[in-house]
């Protein structure tokens, strides 16, 4: 059986001795070259009938097409498709097989003129006979082969000759009139192969597709103003037939309005203010789950959408608080950011540490004067749960975040900017003894001016009524005991050794004036400014308190943190302590059961910075 590539060969061989022929003596003969060309019709037949006998039948046109792209003569290469055509019409070939093999060959390149214009002269006849899904294919091709085109193409006339064809066949199959495909398919293939303004697409034809997708503007219009008007992000507004915000929680994108159709661009971009917007709204977090697609909605999968969006808020919410002076506003939008973050890290969708990462990127550069506090405050409340489940590199970025809010913070002559309660900013500020014995101290409480040691019955009273002893709390058994708060019973007791909870141990005392009261008389401040510096003072205990955790795990783990305590924050650590070994000796001094008792000594510092911040800020402190 004879080989089907060497029978191409030969056949391509005569038939290009024909056409020569027929060009030299065709117009001597009585019948014009037309004997010549009914013979190559019989060897035509002859071909195709071996060739279509055999499995290789594909193949063997494949090599046709490879062979035709080295003839550098028209007539030869038209004479060859005009025998393809032949055998199409002649059932050998279907039109499917002749245009998958011509548009998909890797030789129909702009390179090959004499072939490239010849094939799509065929195409333009042979997609009048193709199925939508063919033309699809031919129109695919075509819109990849018009990438090869280049400005000088269009301005010589020899070079616009060779692309012609092909831009007629773009044309035709667009044509909405002669309905060759569905145009859904045409839409979806150019959105795909060029951008979004066809910048990218041949200048003959980009005009007529500007045109033709904005054909399709009036039904976009139409569908999603109908649909978008029925959406609400709230909760029992939406009807049941109505559809509901569904975004991907990737990119945050409404995965119900898909498609190649030219929507408004607020409509197939990211949906950022959407989700911030219902995200600050008062327990959304169902509202929130069901927005988002199930990968992160049902299943316990990270959502970097959500991330992006609770970063965004928490930016936006700073930027309010700069600007604004409403403190029941502010703490009740930074509870309620709290209560969002803490039940999607529960729920394991959103991790904390990236997205202190993404919030230092946003505020690194700016000063916050106001909003800072508030923004540590929230960072601890969100440690303080799991702060012994994670490693310590995990709150690497949450010290990173203290620099950027506070960048003076490591100058030991600059505290933080609020004043504390019941002593002035001097009194506060300018304490260089203080600030020198706090790393002289080894008792955990260590504090600087000591209260007197018969407490008074009504700061005693005050002390209790402000921190209440939860009947039913977990200990810490793995905390080792030089690590609890150890209350005396009796007034003239000495509390147990502690550890020391600031940067740095050193085994020398230092005397303490011990006459100091601790709680100064009502007259120094009004009934509303102390409960203004309660609050504040809340907030600035904050950064002193994550400090302490991120501290103590560097000690008590593997992991060491080379940083030590600001020196900023040390005057705030000292005060901190000294009422702290207030509450020990009030609630010491007051009945309780034994079990009592036992709870209040077991009490660590890692439970006690967990009661301390589930206080709300409109409450009053211990501090």
């Amino acid at each position: 059986m004879l080989d089907p590539i060497l029978a191409i060969d030969n056949f391509i061989h005569e038939l290009s001795l024909s056409v020569m022929i027929e060009e030299s003596v065709g117009y001597l003969m009585s019948d014009a070259g037309m004997s010549l060309a009914s013979m190559d019709i019989i060897k035509l037949q002859k071909i195709w009938g071996e060739v279509l006998h055999q499995k290789s039948r594909l193949r063997a046109l494949d090599c046709l097409v490879a062979r035709l792209a080295n003839i550098k003569h028209e007539r030869i290469v038209m004479r060859v498709l005009w025998g393809i055509d032949y055998a199409v019409e002649k059932g050998l070939f279907s039109p499917r097989e002749i245009a998958h093999a011509l548009v998909c060959s890797e030789h129909l390149r702009v390179e090959s003129p004499i072939l490239f214009r010849c094939t799509f002269k065929l195409l333009l006849k042979l997609i009048f006979f193709l199925d939508y899904k063919s033309n699809r294919e031919v129109f695919n091709k075509s819109i990849e082969k018009s990438s090869q085109f280049t400005e000088q193409m269009f301005c010589d006339r020899d070079l616009f000759n060779t692309i012609d064809p092909s831009l007629e066949l773009i044309q035709l199959l667009l044509c909405r009139e002669m309905c060759l495909m569905p145009a859904y398919f045409a839409m979806h293939e150019l959105i795909r192969n060029f951008s979004s303004e066809f910048s990218d697409s041949p200048q003959y034809v980009q005009a007529e597709f500007n045109e033709f997708m904005d054909s399709f503007k009036r039904p976009a219009r139409l569908l999603y103003s109908r649909v978008y008007n029925a959406m609400t992000p709230f909760c029992g507004i939406t009807s049941l037939s109505a559809p509901s915000y569904k975004l991907d929680s990737s990119n945050l994108v409404l995965t119900s309005i898909k498609g190649a159709m030219r929507y408004p661009d607020f409509l197939t971009s990211s949906q950022l203010p959407l989700l911030c917007t219902v995200l600050g709204q008062l327990r959304s977090f169902e509202l929130v789950t069901g927005m988002l697609d199930p990968a992160s909605g049902k299943v316990k999968t990270r959502s970097m959408g959500l991330e992006l969006a609770l970063v965004e808020l928490i930016v936006q919410v700073m930027e309010l608080l700069e600007s604004t002076n409403d403190e029941k506003w502010n703490r009740t939008m930074f509870e309620h950011l709290i209560s969002v973050m803490i039940t999607f890290m529960l729920n394991s969708t959103v991790r904390f540490n990236e997205i202190v990462v993404k919030l230092n990127t946003k505020l690194e550069g700016r000063t916050w004067t106001k909003s800072s506090h508030y923004v540590m405050w929230f960072v601890l409340n969100a440690t303080s749960g799991f702060i012994g489940k994670n490693m310590l590199t995990d709150f690497v970025p949450c010290l990173r975040l203290f620099d950027i809010l506070f960048p003076e913070a490591e100058d030991p002559d600059r505290a933080i900017d609020l004043p504390l309660p019941y002593c002035s900013r001097k009194d506060s500020l300018n304490h260089p003894k203080d600030v020198e014995n706090i790393s002289l101290q080894k008792d955990e409480f260590a504090f600087i001016n000591p209260p007197p040691k018969d407490v008074k019955e009504d700061c005693s009273e005050t002390c209790t009524s402000q921190f209440s002893v939860p009947e039913k709390m977990e200990m810490d058994s793995s905390e080792d005991a030089n690590h609890e708060l150890v209350a005396s019973k009796g007034n003239g007791g000495e509390n147990e050794e502690q550890t020391s909870t600031s940067a740095e141990d050193s085994n020398d005392e230092c005397n303490q004036n011990e006459t100091e009261t601790l709680f100064p008389p009502h007259f120094r401040c009004s009934t509303a400014c102390y409960k203004r510096q309660s609050r504040l003072l809340h907030l600035v205990t904050a950064p002193v308190c994550l400090w302490q955790h991120v501290l103590r795990k560097s000690r008590l783990g593997q992991d060491h943190l080379p940083r030590v305590m600001p020196p900023a924050l040390r005057p705030f650590e000292a005060h901190i302590s000294r009422r702290m070994q207030a509450l020990v000796q009030s609630v010491s001094s007051t009945p309780m059961s034994s079990t009592s008792i036992n709870l209040v000594s077991k009490l660590t510092w890692n439970q006690l910075f967990v009661v301390l911040n589930a206080c709300k800020l409109y409450q009053n402190p211990i501090f």
